[in-house]
């Protein structure tokens, strides 16, 4: 082989190194584009939201929080645990600065619902992308996860849920990875305490950390099925997420109704007609994906 021909490379292999770097930030970026559209749910379709920011407005005004649904006439006279009351606080107080802006109420809101959107699904992908270390596909289950939620993405307290949901799997799957230290798991619980007076979604917060949970558990009953740590770190890991866990049903607990939050779900799931109406609580509509 002469010098020459040593020295010339096939231009292919240079596209086969550049391209993975290239094809992820786009698979990305496009998946952050998918969400954002798809946080542009038409207002007419949900009515929720302008009692939300009524009740934002009432309890701004009034500065305190009301004990009846004053804004329902079927129940207005029966008590009201208002789980939501601080993300209505905060939809109103954004309402108030996009109107003395400028910009305008409803606009600030949509917006700021659309953005909090991308941050939780483009999370939740480059976590996959992460642990996987496939960015396509990750991208990918981003954008389907997205199209799967999209019914449910109105200017509503739910879309806290969706990014403190992400963010919660990315503390716990980094923890178990070994790239956080087992300190940052410590604060589960004002995260807990602060989720608990934005929506009632913690419940679901809850059921991960209980999983992981179970998860150390397995690994000191059936290590093998656990992944076979040693005997020594499954013990930590469960006397960690055991403290951790009491933590976080403590961290609940901080909220103007207390332990009277956890009765709640049992009381919506009762009525027929809200479990078969709110959104959340129904299966992915594939026929509207």
């Amino acid at each position: 082989m002469s010098e020459r021909s040593r020295q010339v490379r096939p231009p292919s292999l240079k596209l086969r190194r550049a391209s993975p770097r290239a094809i992820g930030p786009l698979a990305f970026a496009l998946a952050a584009a998918v969400a954002f559209s798809f946080a542009f749910t038409p207002l007419r379709t949900s009515h929720d939201e302008f009692w939300h920011l009524k009740t934002g407005q009432w309890i701004v005004q009034h500065g305190t929080l009301p004990k009846n649904d004053i804004f329902t006439y079927t129940a207005e006279n029966l008590p009201w645990d208002n789980h939501e009351w601080l993300t209505q606080t905060l939809m109103w107080k954004l309402y108030a600065w996009g109107e003395a802006c400028g910009l305008g109420g409803w606009r600030a809101v949509i917006l700021a619902k659309a953005l909090l959107i991308v941050a939780a699904f483009v999370g939740f992908g480059l976590l996959l992308a992460r642990r996987l270390s496939e960015p396509v596909w990750a991208a990918l289950a981003a954008a389907l996860a997205a199209a799967l939620g999209r019914r449910t993405f109105h200017p509503r307290p739910p879309v806290l849920t969706y990014l403190l949901l992400a963010l919660l799997l990315w503390l716990l799957m980094e923890w178990r990875a070994g790239r956080l230290r087992d300190r940052w798991l410590w604060l589960l619980a004002p995260l807990f305490a602060l989720w608990a007076n934005l929506h009632g979604g913690w419940m679901a917060g809850l059921v991960v950390v209980a999983a992981f949970w179970g998860e150390a558990a397995l690994g000191i009953g059936a290590p093998r099925l656990a992944g076979g740590a040693p005997f020594a770190q499954a013990h930590r890991r469960l006397t960690l997420l055991t403290g951790v866990g009491a933590a976080c049903v403590a961290g609940t607990l901080c909220n103007p109704y207390g332990w009277r939050l956890y009765a709640l779900p049992g009381r919506v799931m009762s009525d027929r007609y809200l479990a078969q109406s709110i959104g959340e609580m129904m299966p992915p509509d594939w026929h509207f994906v």
